[in-house]
């Protein structure tokens, strides 16, 4: 069998673990076609499609300085034998991520910019540009640019409606990201409605019990509580504490922890703003007049005052990084196909 022909096998054997979630067995694959390709030569399409495979399955692994090794050797292949295609474009978005992941905007930003700059001369729009209006979107939010990404997330979901209608993954994607950004932005009614398609979108795409449903679950109960409906925020995150049990996630789980907090934070608001009716009896007179001219029973020391405040409320500002979109973009398969979702950490 020719270099390439096993290249090829490898890389779709590797491609298939990949998409279901293997990341690791799909890593080995991946090597072992890195280790073949060495031997072509270093501006060879194959070679660039090797590594971008290797970095991004290092992304989805955490390991993002190897991950950000294997995407830079993919561009700089790339550069020499694709150059200004939607696969070098995708190589950068990806390096663009893996960057943003490691609090590197600013390298990141300059990144997709190149990407962004090479999609504007494809002659149509497709999923990949999508994806890389995603990822700029997600960058400016980072960086409290919240108003310019809005516009890159709006045309990331024009697109993914347009062309993989309004039940894909990414478009459930592109809707998730916008409603967070419109939450930074203070429009808290406009961003759960983008939650609530992305929830439904997502329940389609996913299933109900997919941890990506329980993401937007808790969100939704955050921006539900920003707007004091507390009863219905309180049972959103019932609904995302319910996916998290489903799969026994530890309690130093991000999902987890951030659900906890936010749902204590939901009951206790939701008691405080509910007055309790105290019955008028001669004692409760008698403490009142006493509590009046600043005395205060012995009784009443030792059991604390009967309207203590609720604890300080917690920073609510709005961050996103820990819903990361992680996205296959298999470089074996058409250009429409390549970006898909299929985990968030």
């Amino acid at each position: 069998m020719d270099v390439r022909d096993k290249i090829r096998e490898l890389l779709d054997q590797g491609n298939t673990l990949f998409n279901k979630l293997y990341y690791r067995e799909a890593l080995l694959l991946y090597q072992e076609a890195q280790e073949l390709s060495d031997r072509l030569p270093f501006s060879t399409a194959a070679r660039a499609d090797v590594e971008h495979n290797v970095g991004y399955c290092y992304l989805q692994l955490g390991q993002y300085q190897q991950a950000e090794e294997a995407l830079r050797k993919s561009m700089a292949i790339g550069r020499k034998t694709t150059n200004d295609t939607a696969e070098l474009a995708i190589t950068l978005t990806a390096l663009g991520q893996c960057l943003r992941l490691q609090k590197k905007l600013s390298s990141c930003e300059e990144v997709l910019k190149q990407a962004l700059d090479i999609e504007k001369k494809l002659p149509r729009d497709l999923p990949s540009t999508a994806w890389t209006l995603l990822q700029m979107g997600r960058c400016l939010v980072d960086q409290r640019r919240s108003l310019e990404a809005k516009t890159y997330l709006q045309r990331s979901l024009k697109i993914n409606k347009k062309i993989l209608g309004p039940t894909h993954r990414l478009t459930a994607d592109s809707l998730y990201m916008l409603g967070i950004c419109m939450g930074e932005l203070g429009l808290w009614d406009g961003g759960l409605k983008q939650l609530d398609e992305a929830l439904s979108a997502r329940k389609s795409s996913y299933g109900v019990t997919h941890i990506n449903v329980g993401w937007v679950c808790y969100w939704r109960g955050v921006f539900l509580n920003r707007m004091s409906q507390f009863g219905e925020a309180e049972g959103a995150l019932r609904k995302a504490q319910t996916i998290v049990h489903y799969h026994h996630l530890l309690p130093s789980h991000s999902l987890s922890m951030k659900v906890q907090q936010e749902l204590e934070r939901s009951i206790e608001r939701k008691s405080s703003s509910t007055p309790s009716r105290v019955q008028d009896t001669p004692v409760t007179r008698v403490h009142r007049r006493n509590n009046d001219k600043g005395f205060t029973s012995p009784a009443m020391s030792a059991l604390g005052s009967s309207t203590q405040p609720g604890r300080k409320d917690r920073s609510y500002a709005l961050s996103h990084s820990s819903v990361e979109g992680k996205l296959n973009l298999s470089r074996q398969s058409s250009p429409q196909d390549k970006p898909q979702t299929v985990h968030y950490s």
